[in-house]
Parts: structure tokens; sequence; C-alpha cells
């Protein structure tokens, strides 16, 4: 458990734990074909609204992980990373992955 999540209430951690769900939701889209980025990073939004109330995005990217340039298409090898406040803390979390080699860096899975 990262340091931070000790800060977080019963609650909060309990949400958050959406974080991760919403991020491999997010991949499972991607390695599905979808590759518009501003859809995926709505659906990674309307879950984590609906998942963990508490929780105020500060962000959602999906960047190229050369320049970390925003990307409007998923394409190579790309970071979607997120940070999310909650009341106690603010919660960072990413995957680096590339679709069209069929990997995932940093996946807990």
């Amino acid at each position: 458990m990262s340091s931070r999540n000790e800060y977080l209430s019963p609650e909060s951690r309990r949400q958050a734990s959406a974080i991760y769900r919403a991020l491999i939701m997010a991949r499972d889209m991607i390695f599905s074909g979808e590759r518009r980025s501003r859809v995926i990073k709505e659906k990674f939004e309307e879950y984590l609204k609906k998942e963990a109330p508490l929780a105020k995005i500060d962000y959602v990217e999906i960047a190229d992980t050369k320049e970390l340039k925003p990307l409007e298409v998923v394409e190579g090898e790309v970071l979607l990373a997120t940070a999310v406040r909650f009341p106690e803390a603010r919660l960072i979390d990413n995957l680096i992955l590339n679709p069209d080699e069929g990997y995932v860096l940093n996946d807990k899975i």
C-alpha cells in the first residue's frame, strides 16, 4: 500500500481502488481496438465518478512516452496517467502500454 493511502479514511480507501480498475478498463478498451483518447478518457471519468464519488479527478491523460505529449489517437507506446484527489490525499497511478506490440510494462495483473 502506498504511504499516501494510509492517510485515507476507510471509505476513501475503498473508493480509491476504483482508480486502478478504471485504468484496467481503459487498457481493455485500448486492447479491444478503441484508439480515440477522448472516448477512453470520458469512459474513465464516468466510471470513476460512479465508483468513487469522494474523488475529484485532477487529470486523466494519454500521452506518448518519449515526449509526454497528449495524444488524440492511441498509437505506439503510451502512458495512461491519472491524478485523483480524495479529501485526505492526492493519488496518482499510471500504465505504460503499447497496443500495437501487445504489451503492458507496469501492469500488476
